[in-house]
């Protein structure tokens, strides 16, 4: 299907109206973010749909390019770039000609760029009002996708047991045959048997998750990867972590060159668990190097509880101190280590 929206893009001429070509413009860059992000036509597309946004009356329209933009900022990088496209959406959303169902798409994707953004409360605050909304709706997919990024919050923040709620939730919810739904209860499923410490249930977990390898989707793949050596590492199964590493690697390399910290940071935690300083070192340094190319923490939300141990060794080591700093209070994190006076405790 990405052909034929390649073939209706290469019809614009011939489309009755602007709505219209914007409509396809907006579904094609949706669709090669998430399935085909390496495309030459990516780029291209970002482009048009930047210029033809501002001259498109019709309010439905204009946010579902603007949501496609958005989307496209936070998956592949610059965050930046969307940012006068959030503020173009604030205003839209007050709009009376606004469909409800562009609400939950608002809050949804808005949602996904804080969380990148590692504005964690507010992505908090969206997601919880967007689930509200597509329950409202009886949107079941993106009731679950709230669900699922407001327990992925609770988990990175520490929030244990509100995490645990949130994946019984998504249990009860799921479709046993959505490969999609299956993966991401994998995600949850696999936090619960880190924090449990068991080891086997953990290796069945990682198992389970080469569903969302089936989705042809390389953002859901590195995922993936990011969550096996996490796992394969906290249960000193490094030879496993350093191949999940290089999948990883591959993946980053090929599809997000911005987003290589992501490799990086997921490459400091299993450094930092076999106890490996100099690694964990240089895995530090360049990941905050590299994390200026996207111009935030990225996935680094992604790592299954492991930000935390991540940026209380780069405190520790003295490495992007100021960043550090700014993303823990940002994200919220729960300071690992009572002993560690470089944490930027909330109250002294």
């Amino acid at each position: 299907w990405l052909a034929e929206l390649e073939h209706l893009d290469s019809m614009k001429f011939q489309f009755p109206s602007i709505e219209m070509r914007l409509q396809v413009l907006s579904a094609h860059l949706r669709a090669i973010v998430i399935y085909c992000p390496s495309s030459a036509l990516r780029l291209p597309l970002v482009e048009l749909l930047e210029a033809e946004i501002k001259n498109n009356s019709d309010v439905n329209r204009r946010v579902s390019a603007a949501l496609a933009l958005v989307t496209h900022s936070s998956v592949c990088g610059p965050l930046n770039r969307a940012q006068w496209v959030l503020e173009l959406v604030e205003k839209l959303a007050m709009s009376p000609d606004l469909a409800p169902v562009f609400r939950v798409y608002i809050g949804q994707v808005c949602g996904f760029w804080y969380w990148f953004n590692g504005n964690f409360g507010p992505a908090l605050l969206t997601y919880e009002r967007t689930a509200e909304w597509a329950d409202k709706l009886n949107l079941k997919v993106r009731h679950f996708i709230a669900l699922y990024i407001i327990g992925s919050i609770h988990i990175a923040t520490g929030r244990d047991s509100e995490g645990e709620v949130i994946a019984q939730t998504l249990q009860n919810l799921s479709r046993p045959k959505n490969p999609f739904q299956a993966g991401i209860l994998t995600y949850f499923r696999l936090f619960v048997a880190l924090k449990g410490q068991n080891k086997q249930a953990a290796i069945e977990e990682i198992e389970h998750s080469k569903i969302l390898d089936e989705l042809g989707s390389p953002f859901y793949s590195c995922g993936r990867r990011i969550h096996a050596a996490i796992a394969y590492a906290t249960f000193g199964m490094f030879c496993e972590a350093r191949r999940s590493l290089s999948e990883l690697r591959e993946i980053v390399s090929v599809h997000y060159p911005l987003h290589e910290s992501y490799f990086h940071f997921t490459r400091a935690f299993v450094a930092i668990r076999e106890q490996n300083v100099l690694e964990t070192r240089d895995a530090l340094e360049r990941g905050f190097e590299t994390a200026k190319l996207v111009g935030g923490p990225g996935g680094v939300g992604w790592m299954l509880g492991g930000t935390t141990d991540v940026l209380a060794a780069a405190l520790k080591l003295e490495i992007g101190t100021a960043t550090a700093r700014d993303w823990i209070r940002r994200m919220q994190l729960t300071c690992p280590d009572l002993n560690l006076p470089q944490w930027p405790w909330p109250i002294k």
